[in-house]
């Protein structure tokens, strides 16, 4: 009997998990396309799996959309038992919705779609011979990646005169007509949390429907993360009192139990933050002019003078932390693999990696979206985004350290404001973990800030160079008043200036920078602080540390709002 290595590929990953306008929709596309991975895992059979590991296949278990395993004789049965699976359980997440949505779509432009084949799998198999496991490996990947590059998919013939999907546009909204959203039900608006004009193919409505009701923080919820820490638990508890009566209403979305490390306010962001209290009354439908004794209308305004109290502790501040995460050289790594042992090992340190990862996530109060393999996507409070960064690091080094190339992990942090759209909130992640990834040997930080107005700053550093430890130390002297708040912005004018200065030059940068510093009158400065100063050579090095200081300044803007007024800010920046 012949044994055959058989790879797997599952798509389209950018309709299921990039498309997405709110957080709701990037979480759920991850898990559908990872439900979709594992039940065609399963059907493969459990045993027969190099990748993912059988572990992985738990209930609580995430999947990445690639499937390599080992198989006796009849490699196309077992392909097509693994696409049957796929493809019956994304119909399964179809007909979850059908009866919420029926009255308000189109249907046949709603069976076309769901009959369109969503779903894009490949595969390709290659004989176990004797020239082993990594030559039939290698020869299967290859076969795999060709299988990819002859797409047999129709295009999408699409409709004249019907609006496109919101999400990517790539298809058709299946609303009836213009109207039909109106006429939904007070219980489907509050999942649906649709924009004015929002339109939602088949896709997008499986993406804010399906799996029953699990909301996910929304990024408002994130950004004002440090400052609910800071309150008070009396503050804390007034607040949670204004928002009960939205939330039972339906106007303010709640969390729910899933993420308890939102359990002390588990509602949406909007609450904290004044000037979305219109969008929200009216984002409910409420008239002012026309409600004065509504109930809702009246909740609302208690809960703007609840938050005008709390403003005493400043205005949340409206950033968040994307992360994304990616290992280094895992090509490498496989490559090296000599057997399916081998494989099957690395399979289930890479599960517990990401198990692990979603602890992580969690213990710094962000929230996973997936971690798959060796790629981790989260949304963070901006504090402590940077220890996340580290922990996750750490904890991806120390599950693949048994391997003969042990690979690292580049991770990209993208600070935005949490109005720009989600999808640019996403590239910054992504440009940030490129450009770690862009730095020699890779295993690399970048933290990359985009203030709503003004030119984004950039930092990026390998982990050897300990980025984490100082950007703390930064921290600490931003908190404790040793470092000026204008000092960061000088230093990247000193830079800018002297850039384009020839090497032979540097005497003078060096020269001037002794002299900034000097003025600056930096008290009791902190090791990594002295460290960095003595490096102000040249206009590279100069920008390379206002670009620390810069972001050092937006992590302490957090760290300071997530103080409660009894702790000093260098006791609680200790987690960084």
């Amino acid at each position: 009997m012949s044994e055959f290595l058989l790879a797997i590929s599952i798509g389209p990953v950018q309709e299921l998990i990039s498309a997405a306008r709110r957080t709701r929709d990037l979480w759920f596309g991850s898990l559908l396309l990872s439900e979709i991975s594992k039940a065609a895992a399963e059907a493969i059979g459990p045993e027969r799996l190099i990748f993912p590991a059988p572990e992985a296949l738990k209930p609580d278990g995430r999947v990445a959309n690639i499937i390599l395993a080992q198989v006796a004789d009849r490699p196309k049965a077992y392909r097509d038992r693994a696409k049957d699976a796929a493809e019956s359980k994304w119909k399964g997440y179809i007909q979850e919705i059908w009866p919420l949505v029926t009255p308000f779509v189109d249907w046949d432009r709603w069976n076309r779609q769901a009959a369109s084949g969503v779903l894009e799998f490949y595969a390709a198999w290659a004989p176990l011979g004797a020239a082993g496991y990594r030559s039939a490996r290698r020869d299967v990947m290859r076969l795999l990646a060709g299988r990819k590059a002859c797409r047999n998919f129709d295009a999408w013939q699409g409709e004249e005169g019907v609006p496109k999907s919101s999400l990517d546009g790539a298809r058709e909204s299946v609303w009836r007509n213009e109207t039909a959203t109106d006429e939904l039900n007070r219980s489907l608006k509050r999942r649906l949390r649709l924009a004015p004009k929002e339109q939602l193919d088949l896709i997008g409505l499986v993406k804010r429907l399906g799996g029953g009701r699990q909301p996910y923080p929304s990024v408002s919820r994130l950004a004002a993360d440090p400052w609910l820490r800071g309150l008070a638990a009396a503050e804390l508890a007034a607040l949670r009192e204004r928002c009960d009566p939205l939330a039972q209403a339906g106007i303010l979305g709640g969390i729910g139990a899933r993420y308890p490390q939102y359990a002390d306010f588990p509602y949406e962001g909007t609450a904290a933050y004044r000037n979305r209290f219109k969008e929200l009354a009216r984002e409910a439908g409420l008239d002012e002019k026309r409600a004065e004794d509504s109930p809702q209308l009246k909740a609302i305004r208690d809960l703007d003078a609840e938050v005008k109290k709390l403003e005493k502790h400043g205005i949340p501040d409206p950033y968040l932390a994307v992360l994304a995460a990616d290992g280094d050289f895992m090509g490498r790594t496989i490559s090296g693999i000599e057997s399916r042992p081998e494989h099957c090992e690395l399979s289930r340190k890479l599960t517990e990696f990401a198990a692990e990862a979603e602890a992580i996530v969690k213990k710094h109060r962000g929230a996973l979206v997936y971690s798959g393999g060796d790629d981790v996507l989260a949304f963070l409070p901006v504090d402590l985004c940077v220890a996340c960064a580290r922990s996750l690091h750490d904890s991806f080094e120390q599950h693949l350290r048994h391997c003969k190339s042990p690979p690292s992990l580049s991770v990209g942090i993208a600070i935005g404001h949490f109005m720009e759209p989600l999808e640019d909130l996403l590239a910054y992640a992504r440009a940030a973990e490129k450009g770690a990834k862009s730095v020699d040997g890779k295993n690399a930080l970048a933290v990359h800030l985009h203030p709503r107005g003004g030119a984004p700053v950039e930092l990026c550093a390998t982990w050897v160079g300990n980025p984490d430890a100082q950007l703390a130390a930064l921290v600490r002297m931003y908190l404790s008043g040793r470092l000026p708040h204008k000092a960061a912005y000088e230093l990247h004018a000193l830079g800018q200036f002297y850039e384009g200065w020839p090497a032979v030059r540097n005497a003078a940068i060096v020269a001037d920078a002794a002299r900034w510093l000097k003025r600056k009158r930096v008290d009791s400065p902190d090791p990594e602080w002295i460290a960095m100063a003595q490096d102000l050579h040249d206009s590279e090095s100069i920008d390379r540390v206002a670009g620390m200081m810069l972001v050092a300044r937006k992590l302490a803007r957090n760290a300071k709002q997530a103080t409660p007024s009894a702790a000093t800010p260098a006791f609680r920046m200790g987690s960084l």
